[in-house]
This record gives structure tokens, sequence and C-alpha cells, in this order.
């Protein structure tokens, strides 16, 4: 299954059935912890889905397992508007565009209109929430998932085809539509249906690691440098900063360069994987600049849900934290894709 560049986003269709395990190990992992007499516990910030796109809502999500084996999820958002938003486990590591199964759980509850708050706290003793336990017999087993933040909804279209408008190809058996500037792809539903309840539309969504007792051991900071390439801004300089708060979850991305030639709109590019030999140039997003001067700034910042660049091939996925990138090209190209720096994230 082949998808366009320009597709931002995808409706997903949940289909299959989900996979009986057995709850011994959850007896298991929650017995440690108690038997180690402290907490288990894992924070993941909740980032858009939708690359480039503006600041919104922020939100974050909690695992934890205390010393007693009570296991508590927590879904906390806010500047979250409208209405009708749930939280669904998805398993797969990162957002993709990917047909996944995933679980879905009680729906968030909107308490404060004003602010756009939601929140919802999922609780369980000796083993996962009831809403979790099926598939998960205990919160640890969620390291290497996601958590998706999404609505319900059937858009409207008209026809099923494969096509390509513009050097866009539209996927076989569905269809492209654009709701709220947003890319849907939609499979196997021939004509709008209300009563539709298989799709759902991901606004946020946030990866979910292993529950650890010393989070902070899990932080970083790196730093490291782009070089000018041929000509085309021969004195240019860039410096690139990632952080990693492993407390919150939080995941920092900045880059700042300076002496490229004026006039031209910059572009961030990052490769897919860190095999320099065949790798792909992804875009990011245009950079920062005032007036198109010879300083450009790009900052990813997952505080303000900020998506983080994409990375793995052949169907590139959202980054779960910054350090993922570590080891891949970056450069900053020109309007017309001449590279003036060159480097690898540190």
């Amino acid at each position: 299954m082949r998808k366009s560049k320009k597709l931002k986003n995808w409706s997903i269709i949940f289909t299959g059935s989900l996979v009986a395990v057995g709850v011994s190990l959850c007896v298991v992992l929650s017995y440690s912890a108690r038997a180690a007499g402290g907490t288990l516990i894992a924070k993941s910030q909740l980032r858009r889905v939708v690359d480039p796109s503006p600041r919104g809502a922020t939100g974050s999500v909690l695992a934890m397992i205390d010393a007693n084996g009570k296991e508590t999820f927590q879904v906390s958002i806010t500047k979250l508007g409208e209405a009708n938003f749930g939280p669904i486990i998805r398993f797969e590591p990162s957002y993709t565009t990917n047909i996944v199964d995933g679980l879905y759980l009680a729906p968030l509850d909107r308490t404060g209109v004003k602010n756009g708050t939601w929140s919802r706290k999922y609780i369980g003793i000796g083993q996962s929430p009831p809403d979790i336990l099926p598939s998960f017999p205990t919160l640890n087993d969620l390291n290497n998932t996601e958590l998706a933040v999404a609505q319900p909804g059937t858009p409207r279209f008209t026809t099923i085809f494969t096509n390509i408008i513009a050097g866009v190809t539209n996927i076989s058996m569905g269809v492209t539509n654009v709701v709220g500037n947003i890319t849907n792809i939609l499979n196997g539903i021939v004509i709008p249906n209300p009563g539709q309840t298989s799709t759902f539309f991901e606004v946020m969504w946030a990866p979910l690691p292993a529950l650890t007792g010393t989070p902070s051991a899990l932080s970083y900071h790196r730093h490291g440098k782009l070089v000018a390439i041929g000509d085309a801004s021969p004195h240019a300089v860039a410096s690139v900063n990632i952080s990693f708060n492993g407390n919150t979850g939080r995941s920092e991305l900045k880059i700042s360069a300076s002496n490229l030639t004026p006039g031209q709109q910059y572009t961030l590019f990052i490769a897919n994987t860190t095999n320099h030999d065949t790798t792909v140039m992804l875009p990011v997003d245009n950079m920062t600049q005032k007036n198109l001067g010879s300083t450009a700034t790009f900052v990813r910042d997952t505080q303000f849900g900020d998506p983080l660049p994409r990375t793995g091939d052949p169907m590139p996925a959202q980054a779960r934290d910054i350090g993922d990138l570590s080891g891949h090209i970056v450069q900053i190209r020109d309007g017309f894709d001449t590279i003036h720096l060159q480097g690898d994230m540190p």
C-alpha cells in the first residue's frame, strides 16, 4: 500500500480481534513492584498527529503501579475543543497511517468547557484497570504501544477508486477527502452511513513507554552542529540541540542557523534511517525566519503538543522521543532544493 507524501492524516479503521492473554504475569509484576517497596511510573506527552500544524491542545498520559499494587492510568488534556473525545490504545509503537487493531477505553470526561479540559482516570488493583485488562494484564505490558485521542465520525464522500490528481495517489478501495484542512483516507465504506461505528479520527497521540522506578535516569541532553555544503551559503553555521526529560516524557528539538543567504525560504529535512548510503530525506517543515533573513530557527517541543519529525521506512512514523532520530542526516535546503547545511542529529 503506497501513500503520497502530501497526505497528512488518515482516518483509521480498526478490524480484527484482540488477542487474549493470561493474567499470571500481572500478579508477578505487581508483586515485584510491592516487594521493591517503590512505585513504577511512566509519563508521556500528547502531540498532534497532523504535521505541520499550529499549536493548540496539550496533554499528558500517566501510567503508575504503586507499592501496594494499585495500577493507575490517567489521561489529561487542555485546550481541546468540541466534543466526543475518547482514548484508544493502539497496538503499534508510534503514530503512523497504518490500519491496526486497538483497544477502546471509556471516553474522556470534559471537566471544563471554557479551557477545553478533558480527563479520565482508570484504576486497577493488582492488575490493569478493567478497560485495559482484556489485552494487557498489567500496565507494564503497555510498553512500546501508543495512546490515541480520537473522535468518532463518518466523513462525506461520493465514490471509490484509485486515481492520481496533481501528483497525489488515492488509495485503492478508498477516497481522499479534506476535512478542516486535513487529508483523510477512508477504506471500505462505500456510502455515507451515519450509524457507522468502526471509524475514528485521531487528533493527538502519545507513546506509552515501560514503567520504571527511576524515570529521571532516562533524561539526556545532546548537542551537535551542521556544516556548510558547497557555495550556497559558504559561511553558514548551525547548532542542533535535543533533550528528553524522563520525569515528564518531554522531547525538545532546537536548530539555530546563521549566515545563510538572505532572501530564501529554508526548509528542514531529516533522513528516514541512520544508513547514510540508502537514506531518503523527508521534508519536515519550513524554518522560522524574519523577512527571509540570514538566520533561521526550528523548534519542536512536545510540551506544547508539537509532533516530532518522522522516522522509519517504508512507512514513516512520528518519532517516539527525539533520541529516536540520533544519527539521522539533517539538512537545511532552500526552495530550489539546494543543500546549504548538513550534519547528523546528535
